[in-house]
């Protein structure tokens, strides 16, 4: 999905649009494990890019937590 590197801006862009995914999955259609499960992806794929971490964790709730 969003595996190369971007400038941090589009990180944020993305970030916004993946916070608005989790609230889908969490809020709407109450699969909280499925949004584990395609944060853990999303998270893992961009494990180098700090700039990339760092937005989605000012951006998306629980993102720190995702293991």
């Amino acid at each position: 999905m969003m595996n190369r590197s971007l400038t941090r801006k589009q990180y944020a862009s993305k970030a916004k649009l993946v916070a608005k995914i989790r609230q889908l999955y969490v809020d709407i259609l109450k699969t909280p494990e499925e949004w584990t499960a395609f944060a853990r992806c999303v998270k893992l794929d961009n494990a180098g890019r700090p700039a990339f971490q760092e937005e989605f964790a000012r951006a998306v709730p629980g993102w720190k937590e995702i293991v």
